[in-house]
């Protein structure tokens, strides 16, 4: 009984070790232990560092820059679909240009590239962490500006990739001119997020559908379903062709190219309801009901879905 005990204190100790400590990216495209115990850096975000980008098909590739409450509205027409964009850690507005352009050839929308580079910038990803709930607080007064300007909110979407799509979560909780119609989290952050409260990352609450696509989850991404409607492309933890995807970058960006590519292939991304991959591969969801993962999701889809993508663009197998 002694020994058992023993083995019983030591697996307590382990697991109270292994729990104060977490992997976080870090700008060599590395991981590195965090102490959880310390608390997180404090971030005051200034409304000067993050930039919005209008885009319409009258100016395709040169920005307008809006502020919220100024006069200046450039190309903005508050009865059209309005659609945001925003990138994630170590990255800026450009690196969504292939989202903005397939938007842009796709309709006549105001699409709106939101650059918070100058906190994502950050080499500290726990700093730039830290900026998330701030900079998602700015975009949210931006959101309310353009309905003052008589834009709906229901005729809104929001889509961010990593840090970003926690920055959209977080603007789609503090929006007070109504509820967001769709974000999309493209491959949500998972470093220090885990006991993040709900209102401060995303969640299915943040607007009227939330779609979720997960494709590095459970090391730099998230893995569990935290949407209307979750898609695990491949699995959700690796993608084919990220070969030696040992940090899980290739594969935590592969959601960026999936959602591009959904805005205007003529294939799409068929996925089925079910419960694992591994029952997917079994074939046991093939009579379950199917959704298009992407730009072309019906706000109807509801629950976890799978599909097989190519291991290169164009990724849709239909």
């Amino acid at each position: 009984m002694k020994v058992i005990a023993l083995i019983v204190i030591l697996s307590a100790v382990v697991s109270a070790h292994l729990r104060r400590w977490e992997l976080v990216p870090t700008k060599d495209g590395g991981v590195e232990l965090y102490d959880l115990t310390q608390p997180l850096p404090e971030v005051r975000v200034d409304t000067s560092d993050v930039i919005f980008e209008l885009y319409t098909k009258s100016n395709p590739s040169s920005a307008q820059i809006l502020t919220a409450g100024g006069s200046y509205t450039g190309n903005f027409v508050a009865s059209k679909e309005t659609k945001l964009v925003t990138h994630g850690w170590m990255n800026e507005g450009d690196h969504m240009s292939a989202i903005r352009d397939g938007w842009i050839q796709a309709g006549d929308y105001n699409v709106i590239v939101i650059d918070w580079s100058a906190e994502a910038g950050n080499w500290n990803y726990a700093q730039a962490k830290a900026a998330v709930t701030g900079v998602g607080e700015i975009v949210a007064t931006f959101i309310n500006w353009l309905a003052s300007l008589g834009a709906s909110t229901n005729n809104m979407q929001l889509v961010g990739h990593s840090l970003g799509a926690h920055v959209c979560g977080v603007a789609g909780n503090r929006v007070t001119a109504g509820r967001l119609n769709r974000i999309t989290g493209m491959d949500p952050a998972a470093p220090l997020f885990g006991s993040e409260s709900a209102a401060d990352r995303l969640d299915a609450s943040d607007a009227g559908f939330v779609q979720v696509i997960h494709t590095n989850g459970g090391l730099l991404g998230w893995y569990d379903a935290m949407g209307t409607a979750d898609f695990y492309p491949n699995g959700g933890k690796f993608q084919p062709g990220c070969d030696f995807d040992v940090t899980g970058a290739c594969s935590h960006g592969r959601s960026t190219e999936f959602f591009a590519e959904s805005i205007t292939t003529g294939t799409g991304f068929k996925a089925y309801q079910c419960g694992s991959w591994d029952d997917f591969n079994a074939g046991n969801c093939a009579s379950n009901p199917t959704a298009l993962m992407g730009e072309k999701l019906s706000s109807s889809a509801s629950g976890t879905y799978f599909l097989a993508t190519a291991s290169s663009s164009p990724y849709a197998l239909g």
